[in-house]
C-alpha cells in the first residue's frame, strides 16, 4: 500500500514538473487534508501506546525489536501519512504564496520518497520474521538460566532460537548432562526401580526422559514465550 502510495504520488510530482500543471485550489481539499491528519494522528497515538509496552531503551530500540509486525505496521504507516499530509500542507500552502506548481511538484516527490523508504523498512523487518528471525538476547539469556538452574544440567554448549510467530520461540539446546545424579539414583537400591532392577539400559532411559520432560518444563514455565524445545545430549 505504502509502494502504491509512493508511485501514484511521485508520478503526479513529475508530472507536474514536465507539464507545468497547476494544481486546483479548493476548500474541500484542504477540509480533507486537516480530517486525514486527525484521523491518522489518534491511530498514531494509539499504536504508539501499544508500541511504548515493547522492551528497550528508546522509542528507537522498541521499534527495531518489536515482533508484533501488525502494530509496527499501523504504527509507521500512521505516522509516515500523518507526516505527508503536513508536506501536502507546506507544499501546497507555498503553492498559493508564490503561485509557483514546482512547490507541489518538490513536496510531492518528498512525500513519495518518505513513502518508499517506510515501505522498503517494513518489508526488511517482515522478512527477516519469516526467515527465521532469533528471539530477543532478553530471551536467550531467560533460556540459559532456566536450563542452567536445571538440576539435571551440567554444562549448556550451544542455544539456538527461532521465532515462531510474533511472541511464540523455538529453541534448541545442546548441553551435557549430570551423570552422578542417575547414579546415585540407581545405587539407591531396587526400591528406587522395583520394576526394572535387572535392566540397567531401560531404567536409565527411563528416568532421562523424566529429567528432559522436567527440564522442557522448567524453560517453558520460566519463559513463556517458548513453544518447543529441542534438546541434544552431548558427551
Amino acid at each position: 500500500m505504502l509502494l502504491l502510495g509512493a508511485g501514484l504520488t511521485a508520478y503526479h510530482g513529475i508530472r507536474t514538473i514536465i507539464t507545468g500543471e497547476r494544481p486546483d485550489y479548493s476548500p474541500w481539499s484542504l477540509g480533507i487534508m486537516v480530517f486525514a491528519l486527525a484521523a491518522e494522528g489518534f491511530t498514531l497515538f494509539l499504536s504508539w501506546k501499544k508500541i511504548q509496552q515493547e522492551r528497550g531503551a528508546t522509542l528507537a530500540d522498541k521499534i527495531r525489536g518489536t515482533r508484533d509486525t501488525v502494530t509496527l505496521g499501523i504504527l509507521l504507516e500512521n505516522g509516515v501519512d500523518a507526516l505527508a499530509v503536513l508536506l501536502a500542507f507546506l507544499g501546497f500552502g507555498l503553492f498559493a504564496l508564490t503561485g509557483q506548481p514546482l512547490w507541489d511538484a518538490a513536496f510531492s516527490l518528498a512525500i513519495a520518497a518518505l513513502l518508499a523508504t517506510s515501505s522498503l523498512f517494513l518489508i526488511n523487518r517482515n522478512r527477516s520474521l519469516l526467515v527465521g528471525e532469533t528471539a530477543a538476547a532478553e530471551t536467550v539469556a531467560e533460556i540459559v538460566a532456566a536450563a542452567d538452574s536445571h538440576q539435571a544440567v551440567a554444562e549448556i554448549v550451544a542455544v539456538t532460537t527461532v521465532m515462531l510467530d510474533t511472541d511464540l520461540v523455538h529453541c534448541r539446546l545442546r548441553l551435557r548432562l549430570r551423570s552422578d545424579g542417575f547414579v546415585d539414583r540407581w545405587c539407591s537400591g531396587p526400591a528406587a526401580r522395583p520394576y526394572l532392577a535387572g535392566d540397567p539400559v531401560t531404567w536409565t532411559l527411563s528416568e532421562l526422559t523424566d529429567e528432559l520432560s522436567s527440564l522442557r518444563s522448567a524453560i517453558k514455565t520460566s519463559v513463556p514465550e517458548v513453544e518447543s524445545v529441542d534438546i541434544e545430549i552431548v558427551r
